[in-house]
């Protein structure tokens, strides 16, 4: 089953998510791509190290590499949901990070 991947949008009618993806350097920015397309073809199947749950529907993206980034999601249904971004920099997910996705994740479902 393949999954339709949706950015979360603000009310402004900007994708903070995509933003910061296409605002790195070539490499991360390559894996990142290569990683969301192979979340959309495997779903929840695609497991570590690339996929780990977070809590309840909350998952994170996992990129690995010289610029470390996460990418908190969700699944709904067919669609998967990249609720937050970051840059790794500490072994767990810092709360606010997860409470951002938690709230945004509150506003599409």
């Amino acid at each position: 089953m393949k999954y339709a991947i949706s950015f979360y949008m603000t009310k402004r009618n900007s994708s903070p998510v995509k933003e910061y993806i296409l605002s790195q350097e070539l490499s991360t920015k390559t894996k990142t791509l290569r990683l969301i397309e192979l979340l959309r073809i495997y779903g929840h199947k695609l497991g570590m190290p690339y996929l780990k749950k977070v809590k309840g529907n909350l998952f994170e993206l996992r990129i690995l590499g010289r610029s470390a980034l996460r990418i908190l999601l969700c699944f709904q249904g067919d669609y998967i949901f990249l609720l937050h971004v970051f840059n790794k920099k500490t072994q767990k997910i810092p709360q606010k990070d997860i409470q951002i996705a938690v709230d945004r994740m509150k506003s599409i479902i």
